[in-house]
């Protein structure tokens, strides 16, 4: 059966069929070819394809994960460029059904691990999948063919999008080629992703929807209401009227379909009901008639909601990010060691203690002069102890930093200043300043360096967000641990660290204490008191069970509850599951996690101890004085009938110094002697199978099997590497000859006598254990026998 590639725009489920058929974008419903989940490979039409001509370890392979993939997508492709490796390497896309006259617009997006010089990146549009006889027919344009050179290999993803137009019905396959050149160094890896193909339209496709407008909603509501004027025409000039009326209006917010709706509306308000979250926003809409979708209207833009910009990148433009300056040194964009999600920062350079006179000025921000904003950034110094810089200031202004307007910005009061700013350790230092206010017509937020520089200085992560006092709140706990108790006990310890500032970094206050503890469960409430407590046990007296469980604690500080704390969580607390027979534990590679979930060793406050081990459990006691330690299994259920079982065992150590060396069964994570020992003095070094009984009425109810490791002194280290339990199914008759003659009494395990029987009869007894009464030289005798 052909794989099917994971398609997850609109309406593009149906698409692939039994008959492996090209994609045929018109039929797509006004939606684009756009799959987002992780791409599948195969050697067929309806999924990717591999190959590699010259070097077979360097095809294309699918990446995983976000981290690896542009925005918004799972997966993309990437290809090797090996060491001093010849390498050609296709990937071809599924096939495509393209229309005569429809114009077509075809996207991807591509990057490098780094910059390279040596290695190219072709692509094509053919009805052939990844010959190298390719040739120039429906090859990207002239403008786009060959479009990675030596000076374009960049390391970020970079779009790249071309139209195409048959001119007659076709299949055809996007074609990519990488190519390394030989005898170079290694190049890194080539990314590519982000696919889509759309229709552009034809001539019954309805005409665009004009005046797009957004407008927020007052008072920092996050709404936004859209207008604009419905086409009345197609592409052909034909009116839109009657069975060519339209339908529907589709609606997109920041790329992405938020509502389809019924008949021709001209406006529409986008709410939180809707998805609408504060913040800026770009819409369009598209009329569709006819079954065709029109082209997307003009963009309207719009922020609502309380005001927060937070870019990403620094972009140097004319309208966004610029720098001036009257000395050597200017701001420029840099990627170098930049904290994600920012992917480039501001920074300058100097080799001297030279006097600089450097400005860098934000883009223009609607802020508002009758509102207060908090403004965060982060700066890197260098880390080279000749590291100066004399004077650092930031201002808020409505004029850019220039030739004209630098002294009229020097006169006002600078929001924030730093001096004598001196090498530190290179990490990113993190400044909020509160209380900036707007300027009219917009706001640049202005750095300013001035005076002895030396060395690099860099500023990213600039954030401006709308200040609103909010109500006395606590911060809360911190350092919240949990902790399973010793010896499988069904008790879960914590701590925390109390607070001391409100959520806004303000000290308490003598009336602020705090006055109040709840200890969360797997998000649900189990405990409330009304003191300070740092410390709580969770016990079934509180609900707790046996498994995994993650904590919280909130605290009430003057009657306020502070939000909940980080959560903590144990693994595993309480016993261990019980396990039936047969048992034969893996020992081999057992780990800290798998030694935890399943034995138990006792005592624990001890350096003369079991552990998990890569060939078994080990013991070693590196004290020098008597000790005895105890590992522990996991509960049995030991419910044979007969009440026997067979116990298989290797233990191996040193010739010399080897502990005595015990087996035996133990109701208890913290026994002192066995129930019922198996065998004392074990043999080292070669496999022992034991027989024991246990009867099933003994009256204990946690039964674990348990070896004990007794020692002098400082002894060498003993490994069990096999354990294997199972009932011993021997269901003869034992203890009797069957050629006895007279009459014999038989009871129950209890005392009951349960009758008279001949010796000759009691294999018609069910199976179980019992004891035998009978006479022999005139000798009342008993035994135990078992069916």
């Amino acid at each position: 059966m052909k794989k099917s590639i994971l398609l997850t725009a609109i309406g593009l489920g149906a698409l692939l069929n039994a008959n492996a058929a090209p994609i045929d974008i018109s039929t797509l419903a006004n939606a684009t070819w756009n799959p987002t989940d992780i791409y599948e490979t195969g050697t067929d039409d309806d999924t990717w394809n591999v190959k590699d001509y010259e070097y077979a370890n360097s095809k294309f392979e699918v990446k995983t994960g976000t981290a690896y993939a542009p925005t918004g997508y799972d997966s993309a492709f990437y290809v090797y460029l090996p060491y001093e490796d010849d390498i050609d390497s296709w990937l071809v896309s599924p096939s495509f059904q393209f229309k005569s006259g429809c114009t077509y617009e075809i996207s991807f997006s591509y990057k490098f691990s780094y910059s390279s010089s040596y290695s190219f990146l072709d692509c094509w549009l053919t009805g052939s999948k990844g010959t190298l006889n390719l040739t120039t027919a429906n090859s990207i344009s002239a403008t786009t063919a060959n479009f990675i050179s030596p000076s374009s290999s960049p390391t970020s993803w970079t779009p790249v999008t071309f139209e195409y137009t048959p001119t007659a019905d076709e299949v055809k396959y996007l074609n990519f080629r990488v190519i390394n050149d030989p005898g170079e160094y290694p190049q890194g890896r080539v990314y590519l992703g982000a696919f889509s193909i759309k229709m552009k339209g034809n001539l019954s496709q309805p005409l665009a929807p004009t005046g797009l407008t957004a407008t927020a909603g007052a008072d920092n509501a996050i709404t936004a209401t859209l207008s604009w004027t419905n086409p009345t025409q197609d592409a052909s000039g034909s009116p839109l009227t009657g069975d060519n009326a339209i339908r529907s209006i589709i609606v997109t917010r920041d790329g992405q379909t938020v509502a389809t709706l019924e008949g021709a509306p001209t406006s529409w308000t986008d709410t939180e009901a809707t998805g609408l979250v504060g913040g800026q926003h770009t819409y369009t809409v598209a009329a569709v008639a006819a079954g065709m979708s029109s082209p997307d209207s003009n963009e309207a833009s719009v922020f609502v909601g309380p005001y927060l910009y937070a870019p990403t990148t620094m972009d140097f433009s004319a309208d966004q990010w610029t720098a001036y300056s009257t000395t050597s040194l200017s701001f420029v964009s840099n990627s170098v060691q930049v904290q994600a999600p920012y992917t480039n920062a501001a920074s300058f350079w100097s080799y001297d203690e030279s006097i600089q006179n450097i400005w860098l000025s934000s883009p223009s921000l609607p802020l508002d002069p009758e509102k207060t904003y908090k403004v965060r950034f982060k700066y890197l110094s260098w880390n080279d102890p000749a590291f100066l810089i004399s004077n650092f200031n930031v201002y808020a202004n409505a004029d850019r930093a220039t030739a004209d307007t630098e002294s009229a910005i020097l006169a006002t009061d600078p929001v924030y200043t730093l001096t004598d700013i001196r090498y530190a350790e290179p990490n990113w230092k993190e400044v909020e300043i509160s209380g900036v206010r707007g300027t009219e017509g917009g706001t640049h937020i202005l750095f300013h360096v001035n005076g002895k520089v030396c060395k690099r200085f860099s500023i990213t992560g600039l954030e401006v967000e709308e200040y609103t006092a909010v109500p006395f709140a606590p911060s809360a706990p911190t350092d919240l641990e949990a902790t399973a108790a010793p010896y499988q006990q069904l008790q879960a310890d914590l701590a925390w660290t109390l607070p001391t500032t409100a959520a806004d970094g303000t000290p308490f206050t003598d009336a602020q204490t705090v006055d109040g503890v709840k200890v969360y469960r797997d998000d649900a409430e189990i405990y409330s008191s009304t003191e300070a407590l740092t410390t709580f046990s969770d016990t079934a007296a509180t609900g707790l069970t046996a498994g995994s469980h993650s904590y919280q604690v909130s605290v009430s500080v003057a009657g306020t509850w502070s939000a909940r704390s980080e959560a903590a969580t144990v693994e595993y607390v309480g016993p261990a599951a019980a396990v039936t027979l047969p048992w034969e534990p893996t020992l081999a590679n057992l780990g800290v996690e798998g030694f935890a979930a399943a034995w138990v060793n006792y005592p624990v406050a001890t350096s003369a101890k079991w552990d998990s081990n890569y060939r078994g459990l080990c013991y070693v006691n590196s004290r020098t004085d008597v000790h005895d330690g105890w590992v522990i299994g996991a509960p049995l259920v030991l419910d044979s009938p007969t009440g026997r079982y067979d116990l298989t065992y290797t233990v191996t150590g040193s010739a010399t110094d080897r502990p005595a060396l015990s087996v035996g069964l133990v109701d208890t994570t913290m026994p002192e002697e066995f129930i019922l020992t198996i065998a004392d003095n074990v043999t080292f070094d070669e496999e022992t199978t034991v027989s024991f009984e246990y009867g099933p009425t003994r009256d204990a109810s946690d039964i674990r099997l348990a070896f004990r490791a007794h020692t002098e002194a400082s002894t060498n280290a003993v490994m069990v590497t096999k354990i294997a339990l199972a009932e011993n199914e021997n269901t003869g008759i034992e203890g009797i000859e069957t050629d006895l003659s007279g009459a014999v009494k038989v009871y129950d395990l209890s005392g009951r006598c349960l009758g008279i029987f001949r010796a000759s009869d009691l294999d018609t007894l069910d199976k179980g254990v019992y004891i035998v009464e009978y006479t022999r030289g005139g000798r009342t005798l008993r035994t135990k026998i078992a069916r």
